[in-house]
């Protein structure tokens, strides 16, 4: 999921696609793009957008944060 946010308010959340590849389109301004998915670390960029611009290359490699545990519940 890549979720945008403008001074700190949400602004614009996507879904990636199959390949991870992801568009959104914004209104000229200053945002933080946030990168996430459940079992990685998110990673984020600041980007600032100028009228009819078209930013590409915003990418992010997120890092694996999950374990298992097992174990065996009796009463």
């Amino acid at each position: 999921t890549v979720k945008v946010y403008k001074n700190g308010s949400l602004t614009a959340e996507k879904n990636t696609a199959y390949n991870g590849s992801y568009e959104i389109g914004l209104s000229a301004g200053s945002y933080k793009v946030v990168a996430s998915k459940a079992g990685y670390l998110p990673d984020s960029v600041n980007v600032n957008v100028q009228v009819g611009e078209n930013l590409t290359g915003i990418d992010f490699t997120l890092t694996e944060n999950f374990a298992v545990i097992t174990g065996t519940v009796a009463d």
